[in-house]
């Protein structure tokens, strides 16, 4: 592995600031993107998150008053009466629910409020 001097450390410095990261700075000077990342944190420069923005970001949910909330009817499932229910407000829940396993155990499932935002059912 090859030890830069004092130019090829500027140079590095130089193609991090300018927006490269570490993995194309090492391929480019011929050292390891560790290399790069500890020559950039002796020299005191931040690292950059490394957090991409979603692709498909979550679309905000609706809010709704108390009164709605408690106003709020709930109908069965066309086909899925038994398992789940959507509001006026558009919202999905499951319903209370045994279900016997193989092995003979039965296994309570309350109800709860699923995280789903939207449901097509075909």
């Amino acid at each position: 592995m090859p030890r830069l001097d004092a130019a090829g450390r500027e140079e590095a410095v130089r193609r991090y600031i300018a927006g490269e990261n570490s993995v194309a700075v090492g391929k480019a000077l011929g050292i390891t993107s560790s290399a790069v990342r500890q020559l950039l944190q002796h020299r005191g420069i931040e690292r950059r998150s490394q957090k991409r923005p979603r692709k498909h970001p979550i679309p905000d949910l609706p809010t709704f008053t108390e009164d709605e909330y408690a106003a709020e009817r709930w109908r069965p499932v066309a086909g899925w009466s038994d398992l789940y229910e959507v509001s006026d407000l558009g919202r999905v829940r499951s319903l209370d629910r045994v279900v016997v396993r193989s092995d003979g155990k039965r296994r309570r499932y309350p109800f709860q409020h699923s995280g789903i935002r939207s449901l097509e059912f075909t």
